[in-house]
């Protein structure tokens, strides 16, 4: 039987949303996948509709998924109790976390995995647990089923928006990044593809995420508001002096009066763009001039740069995207996008962008300083800073997540040569791969342009694999 993940859509129906959620995650997971509207497929993820075939699927074996599920949509009874504002989901159950969805939902009471609690931010009291349900909720349906959950898990992988939140791990650290936690939602909804497959006696199988086995990747980069003195040139010493290369983003304005110490940044480490304004735009054209100016800039000073970007701030819109997509980018990195977890490629106007998006983690020196200032911290140092560090890459690692770092100069740059030493110490006896953040990207793209097929045979346990696969990709065949 093929391994394959249907994601349906019907393009005869105007009410089927296009699933540009499902379609990143299996993009991103590299699954084999395609788009129908038969049941043609052994797992089929369907988003708020099901088709008529829906019941005869599961009847014959197949498994569905169903996010943002009407109950109106499946062929059995559900008890959907009500719709609810929810911030936070516990999806433990399912190899994730705590996870920050900020959405409306419906709320279907059974038993199942993960949990939605109606009243968040309480204390328990007497023992008394109130009004806590399920995240998704499985029905064995003929010699098939239905995982169904009333949350727009998959929706919510797409939408903008950023906001100051608190970040695991990190003694309360605040940060403007992704409202939503989109890497842990992939990560329950994976699993539940997981699960679904190994139903029907079949192996989810996928491609890992980097090359020769190695168990994550680390980068760091230095978003260059000004080069503060020596501040820059301390980080750039250091890292050689370190082994590492850097990849540092550049601003224009910020940067003018200093232009001859950019010269000091060494020519091992890499250069990219952080716009001319330190600013976002709403507009699509005052994005493009704003990418454009820092190019120009940094072209006239002599400074060899990539098709790489940085937003400044963090921030990041569909139209930056659209224009850095029109200018041939490579990649952009941009924590007001997605603060963790693997890159993607967002779906603009119903096209797939050419332009990576490649999340880090917002953490960096210069915030946590203004950090700890208003909240009255008097401890501001390097100490802290390893401390973060260190947690941040035993996280990733943890869960095999990309480790990608960055800081500033201004606060940075004295404790650079302290910092980054101690990084090297966590690094070295973890099975990473240590690189720059566009070495990174262009492995993603190249094991993006992998097509392959699976089948798997149930009788002899054996998994065939085709395509255009060489010794650097690892195929993964996952039972639980």
């Amino acid at each position: 039987m093929k391994i394959v993940v249907g994601i349906y859509h019907d393009p005869e129906n105007e009410r089927t949303p296009k699933p540009y959620g499902w379609m990143t995650l299996c993009e991103q997971e590299k699954v084999p996948h395609k788009i129908t509207d038969k049941p043609d497929c052994p797992v089929i993820v369907f988003e708020g509709y099901t088709p008529k075939w829906f019941s005869e699927f599961m009847e014959t074996g197949g498994i569905g998924i169903v996010t943002d599920c009407n109950p109106m949509c499946l062929p059995f009874n559900v008890d959907c109790v009500f719709e609810m504002a929810i911030e936070y989901i516990d999806l433990s159950d399912l190899d994730s976390s705590k996870t920050r969805v900020s959405c409306i939902g419906k709320v279907f009471n059974g038993i199942g995995l993960g949990k939605i609690s109606v009243h968040e931010n309480r204390k328990t009291k007497s023992g008394i647990i109130q009004d806590e349900f399920p995240v998704f909720i499985f029905q064995s349906y003929g010699k098939g089923g239905c995982w169904y959950t009333g949350l727009p898990l998959a929706k919510l992988l797409m939408v903008v928006g950023d906001t100051l939140r608190e970040f695991e791990l990190l003694d309360g650290f605040s940060e403007r990044a992704a409202a939503i936690d989109k890497h842990k939602i992939i990560q329950a909804l994976r699993n539940i593809l997981i699960r679904s497959f190994n139903f029907r006696g079949l192996p989810y199988v996928h491609l890992w995420y980097y090359p020769k086995k190695y168990q994550s990747v680390f980068t760091f980069r230095v978003d260059v508001d000004g080069a503060f003195g020596r501040n820059l040139k301390f980080i750039s010493d250091a890292a050689i002096s370190n082994g590492f290369v850097i990849t540092f983003f550049v601003n224009k304005s910020l940067c003018e009066k200093d232009a001859s110490l950019l010269l000091g940044i060494d020519q091992k480490h890499e250069i990219g763009n952080h716009a001319d304004i330190h600013n976002l735009y709403t507009d699509y054209s005052s994005n493009l001039e704003n990418i454009h100016n820092c190019k120009q800039w940094l072209d006239i000073l002599g400074i060899d740069q990539g098709m790489w970007f940085a937003a400044p701030r963090g921030m990041w819109n569909l139209n930056l995207h659209k224009a850095l997509d029109d200018l041939g980018y490579l990649f952009t990195s941009d924590f007001g996008c997605a603060a963790a977890g693997f890159p993607f490629y967002p779906f603009i106007s119903g096209s797939r962008s050419k332009t990576l998006q490649i999340p880090v983690n917002p953490f960096s020196a210069e915030r946590a300083s203004i950090w700890m200032e208003e909240n009255n911290f008097t401890d501001f140092n390097s100490d802290f800073v390893k401390k973060s560090f260190s947690r941040i890459i035993e996280d990733c690692y943890l869960h095999n997540f990309p480790i990608m770092l960055y800081s500033h100069p201004e606060k940075f740059g004295p404790m650079a040569n302290s910092v980054i030493r101690h990084i090297k110490q966590d690094l070295a006896d973890l099975n990473v791969w240590i690189t720059t953040v566009s070495k990174f990207a262009e492995w993603w793209n190249y094991r993006d342009s992998c097509i392959y097929d699976a089948e798997y045979d149930p009788y002899t346990k054996e998994l065939v694999v085709t395509g255009n696969l060489d010794t650097e990709i690892i195929i993964k065949e996952i039972v639980i």
